[in-house]
């Protein structure tokens, strides 16, 4: 399978997609309480008698006296002609050139002339009457109610759907500004290790839901996936809990309704309306928090992968959202369903509805690790899909811009990575020359405010020692007074050889380097062969141990908690502990240092592992 060339023509796709739909959108714009009386009062009166020869003739009122004067009783029915509606009806009668005065002078040709429907002879609704008719009070309150509550949700939801936004804006400001007082303000944040500060750092900030994080929940030896951070639970429930809320907020059933005959089918509709405007909303969020070249990675200090932890429960909640929308809608219009299905919008709705549970379904975390480059390509193709099918869902429907937003932001993100790669040439000796695609990627980790304690600490495991070394040796060089450590645990001696001259440029520095070797001499060599190869290998360690005089060399596994316990113990004032390496150990090495907080200096802990597959 060429994914490369796939991804791209999925993105070629979406873009040639965006260019051939860019024209001037429909705007959904707010309907003012002028608006809604004003059609409240012409359904009314469509339905109580005729005054023009055309009974479809929509702006009858703006030439027909008899029809002008009624629509000005109806709209006087709380009292007195309000101005703002006055204004409405002129500029939507004004190529008839209708002013104020023509209105007054209808509303009283009402007063004196306006009679029953029941008290004309042979009265037939369908036949133009030559009278203004007198409506009844009581049933135009009822059409004004029903009104106010059909084109009330569609106004409110305009507002709440900034609801989940808000919340997301508040909580990434809480989590900058958070983060760069800590680079800003060091000193300050240094003092914050009172009782109050570690009991809502240890149960709160630094501690994942239950002990493991990185390492995935599994059912029978199936990954079945990712534990957040409880601060990333909170943040992930508040925003469910802010949906909901917005989702449900003003919505209710009006028993008397003349818009909607049945009160399920109302109910039904006022609720998809809702949901269908927030999840439209939502949509820009689930590509920017997707997105690799994302500036709040920046601005947060949240890495990737917990962007991607927030990418997934947006896109949980908006398809929950597109779902109640979709079940609203089949209820509301049941009657009309096949005819409804054969329009175009509903059929790209129906295929944006598809694609998102086809992506709720194949990114789980047990396909994601079966076949990421699988899950990739095809997580892709449907997100275009979704994106295209909701575009085309709602172009007419006046709610379009979110999905140009959607668009742009997946667009700018692609290109970002185009520039950020551009330079980039292939290598070749004379001789000794290949042609390969590489993949260039990341990096997704960035140095911590670690620099500000007074010790640092940095724990690496295996292959996690690059991102940890480079930090820690960037602080070594620098002439400081902080006391930094690097930790690095392997398997053997032969498995520092990949990492060996790194090792040898601590030389000198101000670093103290230790190695935990977990297996230093290979106890289970069975054949004479690997015996002596064991041999070997031994006799290899001391010359690297020799030559790298300046680290020390641990055998065995670390006891974590005496580990930890005893740098708190012998540093001098703040220290911060780095990590990387199997999820396993980075899970217990936060597990520890937020039990161990002390109340006599700060104490920080910082991941550079990131897992989202």
């Amino acid at each position: 399978m060429k994914f490369a060339f796939k991804m791209r023509l999925s993105l070629l796709f979406l873009g040639l997609f965006s260019v051939c739909h860019a024209h001037t959108p429909s705007q959904y714009r707010y309907t003012s309480e002028a608006d809604i009386e004003s059609q409240s009062c012409g359904d009314y009166l469509s339905k109580l008698a005729t005054f023009c020869d055309d009974p479809q003739m929509e702006d009858c009122y703006c030439v027909n006296n008899n029809s002008m004067a009624s629509y000005m009783g109806c709209l006087s029915v709380e009292g007195k002609l309000k101005p703002t509606i006055l204004e409405s009806i002129v500029q939507s009668c004004a190529q008839y050139n209708v002013t104020v005065e023509q209105l007054e002078d209808a509303y009283e040709y009402y007063q004196t002339s306006a009679v029953s429907a029941d008290d004309i002879p042979d009265f037939n609704v369908s036949v133009p009457v030559d009278v203004p008719i007198l409506v009844d009070e009581e049933i135009v309150m009822q059409y004004k109610l029903s009104y106010v509550y059909v084109y009330g949700t569609y106004n409110n939801s305009l507002y709440y759907g900034f609801g989940p936004l808000g919340y997301w804006v508040l909580a990434l400001l809480i989590a900058s500004i958070a983060h760069w007082t800590k680079f800003l303000a060091p000193g300050f944040v240094k003092k914050r290790y009172g009782r109050y500060t570690n009991w809502f750092r240890k149960n709160f900030t630094m501690s994942a839901v239950c002990k493991n994080r990185t390492e995935p929940m599994k059912i029978r030896g199936i990954p079945i996936a990712l534990i957040p951070t409880r601060v990333e639970t909170a943040v992930s429930v508040g925003y469910l809990v802010v949906v909901i809320v917005c989702s449900g907020s003003q919505i209710k059933y009006y028993a008397d309704d003349k818009y909607y005959s049945d009160g399920t089918k109302s109910l039904a509709k006022y609720v998809a309306v809702r949901t269908g405007i927030l999840a439209s909303y939502s949509s820009p969020l689930l590509i920017l928090f997707a997105g690799r070249n994302n500036f709040l990675q920046w601005a947060t200090g949240w890495n990737f992968a917990t962007f991607m932890g927030y990418h997934r429960w947006v896109g949980r909640v908006v398809f929950i959202l597109v779902l109640v929308h979709t079940v609203g809608y089949t209820i509301s219009f049941a009657d009309q369903y096949a005819e409804y299905m054969a329009d175009n919008y509903m059929i790209w709705g129906t295929i944006a509805t598809i694609a998102s549970g086809l992506i709720l379904g194949q990114g789980l975390l047990v396909l994601r690790r079966m076949s990421y480059e699988i899950f990739l390509f095809w997580h892709i193709v449907l997100a275009v899909l979704f994106v295209a099918g909701s575009w085309l869902h709602v172009d007419t429907l006046g709610y379009v811009n979110w999905y140009y937003a959607t668009t742009a932001i997946w667009c700018i993100d692609r290109v970002v990575r185009v520039i950020r790669g551009w330079g980039y040439s292939q290598a070749s000796q004379p001789g000794q020359t290949v042609k390969m695609r590489v993949g260039i990627e990341g990096p997704y980790g960035e140095s911590t405010p670690a620099r500000y304690c007074d010790t640092a600490v940095f724990v690496a495991g295996g292959n996690g020692i690059p991102g940890i070394y480079s930090e820690a040796y960037d602080l070594a060089r620098r002439d400081s007074k902080q006391k930094v450590k690097l930790v690095w645990i392997v398997r053997d001696y032969k498995s520092l050889d990949w990492f060996y001259e790194e090792l040898q440029f601590l030389k000198g520095k101000n670093i103290e380097t230790i190695v935990y070797l977990t297996r230093p001499t290979n106890q289970t060599a069975e054949s004479d062969k690997e015996k002596k190869k064991t041999d070997d290998s031994d006799g290899s360690s001391f010359k690297v141990a020799e030559d790298l005089c300046h680290v020390e060399f641990r055998h065995g596994r670390p006891d974590v908690e005496d580990f930890v316990k005893h740098e708190i113990e012998e540093s001098n004032g703040s220290i911060a502990f780095v990590t990387c390496g199997h999820p396993e150990m980075v899970d217990h090495l936060r597990y520890v240092v937020s039990h161990n907080l002390s109340e006599e200096k700060r104490i920080e802990f910082y991941e550079q592992l990131q897992v989202w597959s």
